[in-house]
């Protein structure tokens, strides 16, 4: 899987709108790149970093329902 593929996953089901989500991709994408970055400087190839970088972080349910649960409570009703 692509780290685009998997930001992608991780904020398509979030309560909120295409802009806050592109924000959200963005910063995501930041983190995953940097952690993969780091994993090349170490010494592994590029797509077995990918395959690192997903797996530390972890499943794209669990990511994206904690990112839903630190969204504030009033900004999910009003987003609804």
């Amino acid at each position: 899987m692509k780290l685009e593929e998997y930001a992608e996953q991780v904020v398509s089901h979030l309560p909120c709108s295409k802009w806050e989500k592109r924000d959200i991709k963005d910063e995501l994408m930041d983190h995953l790149n940097s952690m993969k970055s780091e994993l090349v400087e170490e010494g592994y190839e590029e797509q077995e970093a990918v395959l690192l970088t997903v797996q530390r972080f972890g499943p794209t349910k669990t990511i994206s329902r904690q990112l839903s649960e630190s969204m504030p409570l009033i900004d999910k009703y009003i987003r609804k």
